[in-house]
Parts: structure tokens; sequence; C-alpha cells
């Protein structure tokens, strides 16, 4: 589970934030991240990234586990441990699933940004605010940035 909680952490903390229009779209990057499939949508306006939705599949053992059961055990006391961390944060502002199907598990994760959603996600230690109390926005270029820096590459490129 550690594995699971390290590739997630590692993926959000890229997500940086600035307190500094246009019309929004939606980009994908997709890449191998630690072994495991990755798709993250990334929906913004300009530079305001309003939505990111994170997906990594791979097979179980990529994921760390013997068997089918070791998983949906483990993605079981995970979600406890989400619902912990996610209690002082307003409903859909985050959101993970885990699923196991046969020998592949997939874990989904995605995030809604508003002002109150990005206070609430800072202060729970899920975003990076690089020490900006006021952050108020996530910044699409610096997001990017780390997606590739992570060796993820934009689809239709």
């Amino acid at each position: 589970m550690k594995f699971i909680k390290l590739t997630l952490l590692a993926i959000v903390s890229m997500f940086v934030l600035a307190a500094c229009g246009g019309k929004e779209t939606t980009e994908k990057y997709t890449g191998d991240v630690q072994g495991l499939d990755t798709t993250i949508e990334i929906t913004a306006d300009g530079d305001d990234v309003s939505k990111e939705k994170l997906t990594q599949t791979g097979k179980l053992d990529a994921w760390g586990f013997s068997s089918k059961e070791q998983a949906e055990e483990a993605f079981k006391q995970q979600e406890e441990i989400d619902k912990e961390t996610y209690k002082d944060i307003p409903d859909g502002a985050i959101e993970t699933t885990y699923t196991v199907d046969g020998e592949t598990a997939t874990m989904e994760t995605t995030f809604n940004y508003t002002k109150d959603n990005i206070k609430a996600l800072i202060d729970a230690g899920l975003l990076d605010s690089e020490g900006n109390e006021k952050a108020d926005r996530v910044s699409k270029e610096k997001t990017v940035k780390g997606y590739e820096n992570l060796g993820l590459t934009k689809e239709g490129e």
C-alpha cells in the first residue's frame, strides 16, 4: 500500500500552485510511471487547471501484489485510509476508486479545483503550494512540466 500512496503523492506533489482566460480545453498525457500505465487528463481554461483525472493500471505484480485477494484487501484498507485523509476536504474535491479485474488493478483519482477545494487539498497535504499560503489556483504550465519530468507525453504529439 505504501507503493500506492507514494505513486499518488509523487504525481500530486508535482501540481504546483500559483497565486497570480481562455477557452476550457482538455489534454491527455500518457506513459509508464513506476511500471504502471498512467493516463492523466487535465482540463484548463488558459493556465488555470479546473480538473485532473489520473488513471493508473497495471498487472498485479506491478502494484506489488501476488494475488487478486491481496490486491482487493490492500485496496479496501487504502479506501479506509483515504476516508480519513479526505474527511476535511469538500465533497467532490478529490475522488479515488480502486478496482481489481482478473490480474489487473486500477486506481483512478479525480481532482476538482475550486478556490475552496484548493485550500482544503493544500491543508490536507495533497497539493503543494510551494510555500505560497495565498495560492488559489493550479498552474497548467507548471503541472504539465511535472508530467514531462515523470516521462509522460502529450497524446497526439
